[in-house]
């Protein structure tokens, strides 16, 4: 298309090139050729260069005085335009909905339905349609952008922008100027800031790192909010903590701790203290008692829920939206919700009888102990699920293959925009004390080496004859990965050989254990005390009955009050010099601060169990130690196969939590992964 101008100085689009017109000089021509691209067409005595040289024909244009079209303006270089002829906005309000208007670009395509869901292409009007309930996040989108926005929504995107900004920066604060009524004592600056944030969201994660003060937060921010009576959901084993907590910095407080599952009036109680284990059968008691607020203890318990509706009436399953039930044929007025974990349902249910106004706080120093997709049910249970686009649109944008995360600095930031306090020992400590690991490779028996070669041999054996059987039916298509997945696909078969190989190693390594925590506790000398974690009940007991009087232990089976015995004799007795315990019962709710080393007999399944492990000796607020964490394993066995994949899947926690980039390739299934790494050894085998 030729176009016509009154003085032959112009710029324009056509279709994806620009078109320019100037005056003939030669040194003008000598400008536009050194632009990559330009071609001359004698039709009109133009140069025409591609919209990729968008920079560079806006010097071209600078430099001979050459006017701009405001669709050359706005290019720059990617094919980022858009057309005026329709709308002199590129977001604007017309027909209760919202339209977008740029040229294709995959990017800012992406980044626009993510944020907005609902958003769908109009082919008519050429622009991006969406509903009025996304205004905000789309007028923050074209903020970021820099679009061009009818008036009234520049300024909304611009606050919107600066709300983001302000939220974000709350909450990585460590100070904030409130008072807390009742309280004895004095909150830390950093745990003010906490409470501001969490009274600002009312439904959200208090997700500070273990040992940095979540407990107190969250009583803290009941209280200023005049949220009580606050529903306490818990581990069994930390029943007892919350009372105490209660009971000394807020002593005009009363705390009832529940017990059991049969049904039983509560007395008026400020706080209701329940276990997650016994909570089902104790909804109706509570329910009856009344309450403002919900706090979720270790809220990482939730994150095994999956949601499904079913009718309320027959059971049977519906859709989340339906209005009558092709089963019974009954009329819905509400589906039911169902997560298919007791303790997840309960939780959830008592979240839906809370007042709109009603706070939820869930503590966790991990809100994943190994992927996004755990955080969906704590979304949901926080209401802001539907900020991150619904859970199959969380799933596609930050976890689009199980296990495999992505996008994981943009989900930081976006939790902590809209619902996650979070501050790391490096944030509160002015010289933040440091956690070490060490690597301690042991030196085992030859004969019981050679013992645990032979009973690994066996499962190396039977997973190269899955790999091979699995080559055999795939013929030429087969390769490494077919055959690993193919591999993966018998997983209670797969777990059984698993479960030997470690029961094996558990076996050979405990003589080496000893005789490893012997010489380190010499080392330490006579006052020197040390945390030591298994999870095999023989390896844990054989380390406690080799140390005999000098060691207390914790495993599945002890009392509160035989945990808080043992706790109380190794804070303070000199002679008792050793903990020892099973992973699964001493991981939480525990303070063992007068150690500074720890051992790990064995690696656990997921990266947060060792962290929370850790936390035990790792200081307090009160008393900022660091702590020396020794992994005591059997190399070139399972143990080290599943310490490296532990590191990996730390590196996936730790891009969410922390905002941190995993290096390489994604945290992978610990369980998948070994039997990929066991089935190629028995190939080279």
């Amino acid at each position: 298309m030729k176009r016509n101008f009154s003085t032959p100085n112009r710029s324009w689009i056509e279709g994806d090139e620009v078109v320019v017109s100037a005056k003939y000089s030669e040194a003008y021509v000598q400008d536009c050729r050194a632009i990559e691209g330009r071609r001359y067409r004698n039709s009109d005595k133009t140069n025409i260069f591609p919209l990729s040289a968008a920079p560079d024909i806006k010097v071209l244009c600078k430099k001979w005085n050459i006017p701009m079209q405001d669709e050359v303006q706005r290019a720059d270089g990617d094919g980022l335009y858009f057309t005026l002829s329709k709308h002199p906005y590129q977001i604007y309000v017309k027909d209760k909905n919202v339209w977008i208007v740029f040229d294709f670009n995959e990017k800012y395509q992406t980044e626009l339905k993510n944020c907005a869901p609902g958003t769908v292409w109009d082919d008519v009007k050429r622009a991006y349609k969406s509903p009025l309930k996304n205004l905000t996040e789309i007028a923050k989108f074209g903020s970021r952008n820099h679009f061009i926005m009818a008036p009234d929504l520049a300024e909304e995107g611009r606050k919107a922008q600066e709300e983001t900004a302000k939220m974000i920066e709350a909450s990585r604060a460590v100070d904030a100027n409130i008072e807390i009524p009742g309280l004895v004592g004095e909150l830390h600056p950093y745990q003010k800031a906490g409470v501001a944030y969490i009274s600002k969201v009312r439904r959200g994660f208090i997700a500070d790192a273990p040992g940095v003060g979540k407990t107190l937060q969250a009583l803290s921010a009941a209280i200023l909010n005049d949220a009580t009576p606050t529903v306490i959901v818990c581990g069994k084993t930390a029943k007892l903590v919350w009372q105490y907590q209660i009971g000394h910095f807020f002593p005009g407080k009363k705390a009832t701790v529940l017990v059991g599952k049969a049904q039983k009036d509560i007395e008026q109680s400020d706080f209701i203290i329940v276990s997650y284990d016994t909570l089902s059968g104790r909804v109706p008691d509570i329910i009856a008692h009344g309450y403002c607020s919900v706090i979720c203890d270790e809220s990482h318990a939730l994150q095994n829920g999956d949601k499904k509706s079913k009718c309320p009436h027959c059971k049977s399953r519906v859709r989340s939206n339906a209005k009558n039930c092709p089963s019974c044929k009954q009329r819905i007025e509400s589906v039911l919700n169902d997560w298919g974990v007791k303790r997840v349902n309960s939780v959830m249910g008592l979240i839906e009888g809370l007042d709109a106004d009603g706070m939820v706080m869930l503590l966790t120093g991990n809100p994943i102990t190994s992927r996004p997709s755990q955080l969906i049910p704590q979304l949901e249970a926080v209401g802001q699920l539907k900020a991150f686009g619904g859970k199959w649109k969380f799933i596609d944008r930050y976890e689009p293959e199980r296990g495999r995360a992505q996008n994981t600095v943009e989900l930081h930031n976006k939790l902590r925009e809209t619902c996650m306090v979070r501050r790391t020992r490096r944030d509160v400590y002015d010289e933040e004390p440091m956690l070490v690991s060490a690597y301690v490779p042991l030196e085992v028996d030859p004969k019981l080496l050679k013992w645990y070669c032979e009973v690994e041999d066996d499962v190396v054996g039977f997973f190269a004859n899955k790999a091979a059987d699995a080559a055999r039916a795939a013929g030429e298509d087969g390769n490494m990965a077919f055959m690993e997945k193919a591999a993966q696909l018998e997983p209670h078969e797969n777990m059984i050989k698993i479960t030997a190989l470690r029961d094996a190693v558990s076996k050979i390594k405990l003589p080496a254990v000893i005789e490893w925590m012997e010489a380190f506790m010499e080392e330490l000398g006579e006052e020197g005390k040390m945390l030591g974690f298994g999870e095999h009940i023989e390896l844990v007991d054989g380390v406690w009955e080799h140390f005999g009087d000098m060691a207390v232990k914790i495993r599945g089976g002890v009392s509160d009050k035989g945990r808080s015995a043992a706790v109380d004799r190794f804070q303070n007795d000199p002679s008792c010099r050793l903990f020892v315990a099973n992973v699964e019962s001493a991981s939480e709710a525990l303070t063992l601060t007068a150690a500074y080393n720890l051992a790990f007999f064995e690696p656990f399944w997921t990266p947060t169990r060792h962290e929370q492990c850790a936390s035990r000796c790792y200081g307090r607020t009160n008393d900022p130690h660091g702590a020396t964490a020794h992994y005591l394993m059997v190399h070139d066995t399972i143990d080290s196969m599943m310490f490296d994949l532990l590191d990996a899947k730390a590196k996936t926690v730790a891009a969410v939590v922390d905002g941190v980039d995993p290096e390489g390739k994604n945290a992978p299934s610990i369980a998948n992964d070994l039997v990929a790494a066991l089935m190629r050894k028995g190939m080279a085998k």
